[in-house]
């Protein structure tokens, strides 16, 4: 065989072994050096820790979750390394020895189907059409369409701060469509006509404007200044919680949450940093 040949598939030999050792070694640390956190919990704080978890670098995060209560119910059962919540701790999720970190504060903004023909309405008007005393628009200054409630599922933050505030614990809306997740109370609220819903202040990015709109809250629209002059009135907090004080790795992703970089992903997610 020619000697120039030789050397050439001796030379093509070296390279595709350089390049077998440089990725094997990319993919072993990529894969061994760093741990793997669980977090699981509200769809409100997701997009933040989503984002977090794109670019925290100590630990590999496996983010998700279906809201507050399984946030919980995970991080009691040890399926969860850190939850997500929404709303505050109960006394009795304290008792069992779940512990709250507050990372950022929300605004649960009121979005309802543009031909209701509404732009403003009070905690009172509210109440009065999620307990079914109004049920139709006009009888609250819009258009004379049927109102369509929409609720988050049961446990959910967001729910927990609206009925809370607009005084629901103890009102039956068993009848109202339910929507598992802020997304999809956005898309439920879209698809459904004389429609009604609620929720954080960061998916408002994600409403069709052709046909919802946010409507003001006893004149105030949700926004982070509101929230903080305390002129808007539907607002919570947002927590990460461990069972026990946090330690370790859950421990420096609950610190990295709340340095000044970290609370910028919160800003950034559409909430208010604290």
């Amino acid at each position: 065989m020619d000697n120039k040949v030789i050397a050439g598939i001796v030379a093509v030999i070296i390279v595709i072994a350089a390049v077998g050792v440089y990725f094997g070694t990319q993919g072993g640390d990529d894969n061994n050096d760093v741990p793997t956190l669980s977090v699981i919990g509200s769809t409100t704080v997701t997009p933040v820790m989503s984002a977090i978890a794109e670019n925290y670098e100590d630990a590999r995060l496996e983010v998700g979750g279906n809201g507050s209560s399984q946030g919980v119910n995970d991080t009691l059962s040890g399926a969860a390394d850190i939850g997500m919540i929404s709303r505050d701790l109960t006394q009795n999720e304290i008792d069992q020895g779940l512990v709250g970190y507050e990372i950022g504060k929300d605004a649960v903004a009121i979005i309802v189907d543009k031909d209701a023909g509404i732009s403003s309405l009070s905690i009172e008007q509210l109440h009065q059409i999620y307990s079914g005393e109004v049920t139709n628009w006009s009888q609250v200054g819009g258009n004379d369409l049927e109102i369509n409630p929409i609720v988050r599922e049961a446990g959910s933050g967001t729910r927990d701060c609206f009925d809370s505030i607009v005084d629901l614990k103890d009102v039956d809306m068993t009848g109202f469509a339910s929507a598992n997740a802020n997304g999809t109370m956005v898309t439920t609220v879209e698809g459904t006509t004389g429609a009604i819903g609620y929720i954080g202040l960061g998916y408002i990015s994600d409403i069709d404007t052709d046909v919802v709109c946010e409507v003001s809250v006893d004149g105030v629209l949700a926004s982070a200044e509101t929230a903080l002059d305390g002129t808007y009135k539907l607002v919570r907090g947002l927590f990460l919680i461990t069972l026990g004080e946090a330690t370790g790795d859950a421990k420096a992703v609950i610190d990295y949450v709340l340095s000044d970089e970290g609370q910028q992903y919160v800003v950034n997610a559409g909430y208010i940093a604290l």
